[in-house]
């Protein structure tokens, strides 16, 4: 592993958490920072997690550009069909997404621990099982969001400013395992 490619992988997962946006066109797809995860990650094939990953990262980075396309040229029937099909399209890429950096974490542990660098992978490991219940509670309470009434939408902003504030803490703990390597 080289600071280069956790580089590109920081800077993918960057390009992935901030939507920048011209009415609704994304000006940046988040297509763009599944590339560079994938890139990153290419090469390191011999350890399971990261081909996970890259599977996953292919299949983010599709939906990504049918996003940029727009998800109303498909149509369902039924008055709220366009919505349906948002809701199950956004869970289906919440999930895979949970999936995705959950064994690009696990990769690095492996890694980690491949080189001998103790206390950073029980770090990381830490903060992946905290990952993983965040975004699993807010995965959950998404449907909750189309069923409720007003006052649920209410707080609905608290959960996912919670998740983009985990996504932030990745970003980090990733970044930060530069230090382990020179080159």
């Amino acid at each position: 592993m080289t600071r280069s490619l956790l580089r590109i992988i920081v800077f993918g997962l960057m390009i992935i958490l901030v939507d920048f946006r011209i009415g609704t066109f994304d000006v940046v797809n988040d297509s763009i920072g599944y590339i560079l995860i994938y890139n990153g990650i290419k090469s390191m094939t011999n350890i399971r997690w990261f081909r996970y990953a890259k599977v996953s990262t292919i299949i983010l980075a599709i939906f990504s550009l049918i996003e940029l396309f727009g998800w109303n040229h498909i149509q369902l029937n039924g008055a709220y069909g366009e919505m349906k099909l948002f809701a199950v399209f956004g869970g289906l890429i919440s999930l895979i997404s949970l999936f995705n950096n959950l064994n690009i974490m696990a990769g690095f542990i492996q890694l980690l621990q491949d080189e001998g660098i103790v206390g950073a992978d029980r770090k990381l490991a830490s903060f992946r099982k905290v990952y993983f219940v965040i975004n699993a509670l807010i995965i959950l309470l998404l449907p909750f969001s189309m069923f409720f009434a007003d006052w649920y939408l209410s707080i609905l902003p608290l959960p996912f400013l919670i998740g983009f504030i985990v996504e932030v803490m990745l970003i980090y703990r990733i970044n930060s395992l530069k230090a382990y390597y020179s080159t």
